[in-house]
Parts: structure tokens; C-alpha cells; sequence
């Protein structure tokens, strides 16, 4: 059974989707489908699986389906060339090939890998994204899922868990960036509805642009510039390397309304493409009014948003 595959049995009508944020358990919980009167019952936030038991208790979630997203410490993500072997010998040659590129930062690995459809003919056509994941956190995971009294569903990584997001909010197909900025830096992910192209980190967080805004308006617009320009390198790289149609809309979440607002200003103005705010109701869940969410809390709910079978992502361990 992969790492990132959904694990067999009907999943639940309710489910939760949990992301442990530096000892911090971020719970989403979400009742029905998007669109079609589902909605989000809520966050909640524990610091041990007892206590998140306890939280799930009060809220009237008992043994739901769980899908854990891992930590940015717990993985690590390579692409690389998908190797020229049998189907059941790709597991053992991506793990051969990246041991190196590990250089014993996890010993024994878990792996699993996504294939990238829709690469151009003059690119790499056979291209994979292996996810190298610490078998001591996996361990772990699964054992805070079990003490949390939850059934595990899922695993998987905070990509993907944007991209789930993301799959809620989008009609028609449309493809798109989602930049999901957090204190420390942020998260860029392109895709087109639940497929994945690939995902860039942004070194640039609510901390450095706040400090920027503040410095002055040089500062302020050097540092705006400067992720503007990230987003276009990653729309200049999709243009050269996938053969689908043109990407057409970027969200941004960030949970300082502030640094928000200046990102969403500056985007509309110096980028070619419809930019939106997202937030917990662009998923097409109902939701309480003034509901909040933080960065832990949204990759949380893309957790709990990839419960449908039929995910392109293929197995591995």
C-alpha cells in the first residue's frame, strides 16, 4: 500500500483532515461534499492525540475517516527522469536513484511517486515527482490517528493537500497557481482541478513582507516584485514544459488581511491572469460566518478533501 495512496474501504460522510504543525495538531473537520451542502463543521487545534480526542468527542466526531498530512520535515519531494523498467520494478529503481540525493537524511524511506501527465514532446516526456517520506514519522502519524480515535484514510503532503483545495474551488477546468503564503515563507502550486503539475517554495512570508511594508515604499515594492517575478517564472516554466492550455487564474491565501491585500493589488496589476482571495468558503463548503483558518488549518482541510478514489497518484513503500 503507497504512501500516498487512499487506503482501501468506503470513506466516511464526515471526515477530518489532520496536519501536525511543529507539535501543534491542526484538525479540519468537513461534513457532505462541496457544492452540494456540504460544509466544514470547523478547526480544531490539540497538543496531543488525547486531547484531540477529547476535541473531536465535543464536536460529534466518532471514528471518522482521517487523511494526515505529513510536514515539509518529514519528506522530501525529488523530480526526477521516471526510470525505464517494468511497472513493478519502479519503486526499487526511484528509491536507488535518490539515496544519493537524500544523503541519509531519512534512513529506510518510504516512497511513492506521482507520474506528470501533459509534459510537451520537446520536454523530458517521462518525468516523476518521488516523495521520500521518514518511516519513524509515518509510524508515527498512524499512531496519532489511532489515539485520536480516527480511521486512517489517507497520507500524504502538503502539496497535494493545496492542490485538494484547490480542486473544490475550481469550475470549467480552468488552471491555475495557488500561493499559499505563511509567516515563514510560502508555497506555490500549479495545477488544473486534481491534477498536479508541480509546486515551487517561496522564500518570501507574512514576517519578511510585513517588515518590507513597514521599511518604506522602496522596500514595499521590491519585495512585491519579487514574488510577482517567482510567479512568472513558474508560468514562463509551464509554458515551456506542459502542453495543456494557458494557466488562468491565481488565489492567494495569507492570514494577515495587510499583507493580503497588498499581494492581491500588486498581482492584478502586474500579472496577466484573474487573481483571487482564497479562504475556507472558496472550497464550496458552507461555512460558519467569519470562520478563520491559518496556514496549519488550510493544508488540514486540503487533507480532508482528498477522500474521492480514482487519484493519480500510484503506490509505493
Amino acid at each position: 500500500m503507497g504512501l500516498l495512496h487512499l487506503f482501501s474501504g468506503r470513506p466516511a460522510e464526515k471526515r477530518v483532515g489532520l496536519y501536525n504543525d511543529n507539535g501543534e495538531i491542526h484538525a479540519a473537520v468537513v461534513d457532505g461534499e462541496p457544492g452540494v451542502g456540504g460544509h466544514l463543521t470547523g478547526f480544531l487545534h490539540a497538543g496531543s492525540p488525547s486531547e484531540l480526542a477529547t476535541e473531536l468527542k465535543r464536536a460529534g466526531v466518532r471514528k471518522a475517516g482521517a487523511h494526515l498530512v505529513l510536514s515539509p520535515s518529514e519528506y522530501q519531494v525529488f523530480q526526477i527522469e521516471r526510470p525505464d523498467v517494468p511497472e513493478n520494478e519502479v519503486r526499487q529503481a526511484l528509491r536507488w536513484r535518490i539515496s544519493d540525493m537524500l544523503a541519509g537524511r531519512f534512513v529506510d524511506p518510504v516512497i511513492d511517486w506521482i507520474d506528470l501527465a501533459g509534459l510537451k514532446a520537446s520536454a523530458r516526456t517521462s518525468e516523476v515527482q518521488v516523495v521520500a517520506a521518514c518511516r519513524d514519522a509515518v509510524r508515527d502519524g498512524i499512531e496519532m490517528v489511532r489515539q485520536a480515535g480516527l480511521r486512517l484514510e489517507s497520507l500524504g503532503v502538503v502539496p497535494l493537500a493545496l492542490r485538494d483545495l484547490m480542486a473544490s474551488a475550481l469550475e470549467g477546468g480552468s488552471g491555475y497557481v495557488f500561493l499559499h503564503i505563511g509567516y515563514g515563507g510560502g508555497l506555490m502550486v500549479v495545477g488544473r482541478e486534481r491534477r498536479f503539475y508541480f509546486f515551487r517554495e517561496v522564500d518570501l512570508g507574512i514576517s519578511a513582507l510585513s517588515s518590507a511594508m513597514q521599511a518604506g515604499d522602496e522596500d514595499r515594492a521590491n519585495a512585491l516584485s519579487e514574488l510577482s517575478l517567482e510567479i512568472q517564472r513558474s508560468l514562463d516554466y509551464y509554458e515551456s514544459h506542459f502542453m495543456d492550455a494557458p494557466l488562468r487564474e491565481l488565489w492567494v491565501a495569507c492570514e494577515v488581511p495587510e499583507v493580503r491585500e497588498a499581494l492581491l493589488a500588486y498581482f492584478t496589476d502586474s500579472l496577466d491572469l484573474s487573481v483571487r482571495r482564497f479562504d475556507p468558503a472558496s472550497t464550496g463548503l458552507e461555512t460558519g460566518a467569519g470562520i478563520a483558518a491559518d496556514e496549519a488549518d488550510l493544508i488540514a482541510l486540503g487533507g480532508a478533501l482528498r477522500h474521492s478514489p480514482g487519484s493519480e497518484l500510484e503506490g509505493g513503500s
